[in-house]
């Protein structure tokens, strides 16, 4: 994967599914639930269009029971470390 093949083509797939009212097959909407977890649809997306995608990719993220599980359980996490190095003052 050192020439990005990889990387570009699933950035492909997703900006397609994200642009278009294709219903995603599940690997896909795992990935979305992943990239919304993670935030990672910022590095794709300037501010304005985020905005603008942010039904679409919560539509897309509610589509897997497990992903949504997943993204809860990152959120948890996320909250987690945030409260372990806030100041307890």
């Amino acid at each position: 994967m050192i020439d990005g093949s990889v990387e570009r083509e699933v950035k492909l797939r997703i900006m397609n599914i994200l642009y278009s009212d294709e219903i995603p097959d599940q690997r896909d909407v795992v990935i979305f639930c992943l990239m919304d977890a993670c935030d990672m649809f910022r590095t794709l997306l300037g501010p304005v269009e985020l905005n603008r995608m942010r039904p679409r990719i919560s539509d897309i993220s509610k589509l897997d029971l497990i992903g949504q599980a997943t993204t809860k359980l990152i959120r948890e996490i996320q909250v987690a470390l945030v409260a372990t190095h806030a100041p307890l003052f």
